[in-house]
């Protein structure tokens, strides 16, 4: 249920949620830890398949809300960034987003939430 809602928070913006989360995980990677991310690390970041990942990044590349470019650290991989477009996109879209998140878990006992959700990934990664 939570996904069709942020699939409906997402379509006046023209984003599935796939794209939306590698959008966000380009964003976050630049702006909070200051490097540029590769494609396999935006698909790490969002638990997403790496052939997934690449099939959204292309369409992303296409909408030229994304750019693939040499890696400085690695030739072997792209390097991805956001275009001013994408950005600006990046960010209605996640407002919409938060805004989904918090109608969708109002009332949630959030703080034991996420401690569940974290149990639960620190026994999916072993």
């Amino acid at each position: 249920m939570w996904r069709a809602d942020v699939a409906r928070a997402l379509r006046p913006y023209g984003l599935t949620p796939p794209q939306f989360f590698i959008m966000m995980s380009i964003f976050r990677q630049q702006a909070r830890e200051g490097h540029l991310p590769t494609q396999k690390q935006a698909a790490a970041h969002t638990a997403m398949d790496l052939n997934v990942a690449s099939q959204v990044t292309r369409k992303l590349v296409a909408r030229k809300l994304v750019v693939r470019s040499e890696h400085p650290a690695d030739g072997r991989a792209y390097g991805l960034s956001l275009t001013p477009t994408g950005q600006a996109l990046a960010t209605e879209a996640s407002a919409a987003v938060r805004a989904c998140n918090e109608a969708f878990f109002a009332g949630v006992d959030q703080p034991a939430l996420a401690k569940e959700l974290q149990k639960l990934t620190r026994n999916h990664d072993d």
